[in-house]
């Protein structure tokens, strides 16, 4: 709010008598009252008040039996400021603290016709009541207040009451989309599901359904909206917020409801108004998640019409079906792993009975051998690595101990500063799941990172109990992103050593979720689509490198014709005798060597040539996205990172790759700086502690170089005002 309107709304405290209140008989704690009905213009008539008192009282005033013991017991606590709207000369409007007025009201009544005890209240309060209210203030003015206490407060109304309220705003009062979400405080995420929730719903209350819905159904028509397979399958627009699909979106409703039986199901003694009804399928949140994994089965659906039953419409699609082929391959792997171990102890029975498994197992493979590979195997990217796209801003909400931190104006080279314990591994791992989005495999290796666990060796009961809390958003390409992750219970098909799921909610140009489930047994669930921002990829002096994945980065450095690049770099700064390093076909890398035979394991060598071979590699496999280093000096001698951060820049160009990098050594930022053909390409960042707070000081490349040159700068950790 500015100036002028704080000059418009000016606040003003008073003190008021009980009767010259009015309860508000538009407030959006009942509007899902059955009881409820619009009122437009008499707010103080008799019979609107008493059915609005009514509305907040209930039945033998039951809705308010605990505030009525808390004034007895502590009498009137103005915790909460009462709000009012002045309609004419002694008469105010409640805007809140409707339900503490209409108790009041009652307690004074009781009180002046039976003499009722009122304990620690002061009656004195029904003729002195303590309120506040601001001057020329407008109606949407009102509803922020009540927004920002009720919606993203500490007191909040039912879901579909805050999505009442940010509707209004925004169609009746016509404020814009982000000046809502700025006002009470939600995401724009939030805001456009909310919107198309309520549009879902409107269309529900218009079919012949729509005398069926209840306030509490709300959580089912947000699940809808959530799912991205049900959206496609509705056609719906998020946009226009209508459906494609009309027939699906018929469907939907008719298992969200009771149904008629059909016809030729139906008594010859029919009595119009009294046919029989057949249950609702979908009545929770789960089902609508069930839903989701057997939409695309048109068999399935055709089930789910003629039975009404979720869980026999779920077992005669493929999507289970597929599932428990993957559970069969995970238990037939870790049961193949104990015969082996135990290997002493197998009998010539054992071996014939091995002998038919095996046969059996030659023949489920011939039989699949002509069946198309998964696409969902495949890295699926929003943004294609053709394309010259970069991260401008990131902003961490929520993730470890880092909280509103802003990063922005971000070049191709990006250095992180500080000292220990400054956040700058958790800046790196914000920027690496904004690239990777909903990546479960990603999550796992977030996760054993950080632990310096291997890839092979990752418990998942210890695993689920690491997964962190997540609110990330920032500007990518141009384009506003966001993602949140949260660790929860799911209700799943097979509940067999089931842990825990991860919930995952993207943003990114149109909003999608998914659930990954976690087993004990069993490979890792998920149920939504998997897509990556960009290829990106990220290495740690601590954790080791996944086999698998620098076999990627390998062969992608064959293929582009990089890998000679990273070899001659190993020539000229550590062993000049290195003629090559081969992967062999044991998965490891050999060093083909002038002098040393037979060829050598590369891990012979010294952990700083390893480690540039492996930084080397990521390039290529990272082309058109992000490479993330963290402690680029880490096993590398302080002579060589001038030369190395050349080779960073030039691959950097080559394969149009953004790059982020940390670093607490000064020699290694002064090679950075000192760079002169890189310093326009490069940003750098201290990461100060101020009060508690992480807080990142931006420098560009030719600010950094200048103070360097004149005073010897450190950007590590310094205070800087």
């Amino acid at each position: 709010m500015d100036d002028s309107d704080r000059t418009t709304t000016q606040e003003k405290r008073q003190s008021l008598s009980l009767k010259s209140l009015y309860l508000d008989p538009n407030n959006y704690r009942f509007r899902d009252a059955e009881a409820y009905t619009p009122v437009d213009g008499e707010f103080t008539a008799s019979d609107v008040q008493r059915r609005t008192n009514a509305l907040i009282l209930g039945k033998n005033n039951e809705l308010v039996k605990d505030l009525i013991d808390s004034f007895k017991k502590n009498g009137f606590l103005p915790v909460d400021q009462i709000q009012v709207r002045k309609i004419s000369d002694n008469k105010f409007l409640v805007i809140e603290g409707n339900r503490r007025v209409a108790c009041l009201k009652l307690l004074q009544t009781q009180y002046d016709e039976k003499g009722y005890d009122l304990g620690a209240l002061d009656p004195d309060i029904f003729s002195k009541l303590p309120v506040i209210y601001y001057k020329n203030a407008d109606a949407t003015h009102h509803l922020i207040l009540m927004g920002l206490k009720h919606i993203s407060g500490n007191k909040k109304w039912p879901a579909i009451n805050q999505a009442e309220l940010v509707r209004t705003l925004y169609f009746t009062h016509g404020v814009k989309g982000d000046d809502v979400c700025r006002s009470i405080g939600i995401s724009r995420q939030e805001f456009n599901a909310t919107l198309s929730t309520m549009a879902l719903i409107d269309l529900y209350r218009e079919s012949d359904y729509g005398d069926q819905f209840r306030s509490e159904q709300y959580s089912l028509f947000r699940e809808v909206v959530r799912k991205p397979t049900l959206r496609t399958w509705l056609g719906w627009s998020d946009t226009e917020r209508k459906v494609g699909h009309s027939e699906n979106l018929k469907r939907l409703f008719s298992w969200l409801s009771a149904d008629d039986m059909d016809e030729e199901d139906e008594p010859e003694d029919h009595v119009i108004g009294q046919g029989q009804k057949r249950e609702a399928v979908l009545v929770k949140v789960s089902h609508i998640r069930e839903l989701a994994t057997i939409i695309e089965d048109e068999n399935a659906l055709s089930n789910l019409d003629t039975t009404r039953n979720l869980s026999e419409a779920t077992l005669s699609s493929e999507a289970l079906g597929k599932n428990k082929v993957q559970n069969a391959i995970s238990l037939i792997g870790q049961e193949i792993n104990q015969i082996f171990n135990n290997v002493h102890l197998v009998t010539d029975s054992d071996r014939s009975s091995i002998e038919v498994l095996s046969k059996k197992m030659s023949g489920v493979l011939e039989a699949g051998r002509f069946q198309e590979v998964s696409a969902s195997s495949r890295n699926t990217y929003l943004m294609q690595p053709d394309h010259a796209v970069f991260f401008e801003k990131v902003t961490i909400e929520r993730f470890r101990r880092l909280n509103k931190l802003s990063l922005d104006r971000f070049s191709q080279i990006n250095l992180f500063a500080g000292i220990n314990n400054s956040g700058k591994t958790t800046i790196l791992e914000a920027i690496k799941i904004l690239c990777s989005l909903n990546s479960p495999k990603d999550l796992i290796d977030l996760v054993r990172r950080r632990a310096k666990t291997p890839s092979e060796k990752v418990d998942m009961n210890w695993f689920v109990e690491q997964i962190p809390e997540i609110e990330l958003s920032g500007v990518f390409s141009g384009n506003n992103i966001s993602l949140r992750l949260k660790s929860e219970s799911a209700e799943v098909d097979d509940e067999t050593f089931y842990l825990q799921s991860a919930v995952f909610d993207v943003c990114y140009g149109e909003e999608w979720s998914s659930q990954t489930h976690f087993f004990e047994k069993y490979p890792p669930r998920t149920e939504g689509k998997i897509v990556s921002l960009c290829p990106s990829v990220f290495s740690s002096p601590f954790s080791g490198f996944d086999p698998e994945l620098l076999a990627t980065c390998h062969s992608a450095s064959l293929k582009e014709g990089s890998k000679q690049t990273i070899i001659d770099f190993i020539k000229k700064n550590f062993d000049y005798g290195v003629v090559n390093i081969e992967l062999d076909k044991y998965g490891r890398f050999t060093v083909v060597h002038d002098i040393i035979s037979p060829n050598p394991d590369l891990t012979k060598f010294g952990e700083g040539l390893q480690r540039v071979f492996n930084l080397g590699l990521l390039f290529a496999a990272a082309k058109g996205g992000v490479v993330i280093i963290d402690e680029l000096e880490n096993a590398i001698h302080a002579s060589i990172l001038p030369e190395l951060v050349r080779m960073i820049h030039q691959l950097a160009i080559q394969f149009n790759v953004q790059v982020f990098l940390s670093s607490h050594s000064k020699e290694c930022i002064d090679a950075f700086i000192n760079n002169k053909q890189m310093v326009g390409d490069l940003s750098t960042f201290a990461l100060v502690e101020k009060d508690g707070v992480i807080e990142a000081v931006h420098f560009s490349g030719e600010k950094m170089a200048r103070l360097v040159e004149l005073i010897d700068f450190d950007i590590r950790g310094g205070k800087i005002d």
